[in-house]
């Protein structure tokens, strides 16, 4: 069961992320109703930590296995999305990919289906990029030595 529950007409969500960067890219996903992009990953299961739950997000949609490293940020995210407002808790892991070379270019769909779009972007054009959270359009490009803490209200 997801972490995910509404409360007087508000969404908490509990979701987890990868930063996968291969080749100065940045592995992001776009669901196919959004006009945004985001890190890929997702909601956390009750009982599931968040290493766990990452590498299964990453086998699921990918089909590839992730090491995870390093937690970057511990985002508190508010948001609206679809006349709908969010307080997401995120937690963002840097990931190396445990097979051969994943990098391609042009777009590609996850195992499950093409309900999410992915693609490697130029780390440089992230400015350009509508993605969510926005923090993440200068801070991909240097990544922390240690855990930060962020609250965004995009």
């Amino acid at each position: 069961m997801d972490i995910v529950f509404q409360t007087d007409g508000k969404i908490f969500n509990h979701r987890v992320a990868g930063i996968f960067i291969n080749h100065q890219h940045v592995l992001l996903q776009k669901g196919m109703n959004d006009s945004f992009w985001a890190l890929p990953g997702g909601r956390i299961q009750l009982h599931e930590d968040s290493v766990c739950a990452l590498k299964r997000e990453f086998y699921e949609e990918l089909g590839v296995s992730v090491q995870v490293g390093h937690l970057l940020w511990i985002v508190e995210n508010f948001f609206e999305l679809r006349e709908q407002s969010y307080h997401e808790l995120g937690l963002y892991y840097h990931v190396i990919g445990m097979e051969p070379d994943r990098f391609t270019i042009g777009d590609f769909y996850e195992n499950e289906g093409k309900s999410i779009l992915f693609r490697w972007i130029p780390i440089e054009e992230l400015k350009q990029c509508e993605l969510m959270p926005s923090f993440l359009k200068e801070q991909l490009g240097k990544l922390p030595g240690s855990t930060e803490h962020i609250v965004v209200r995009d």
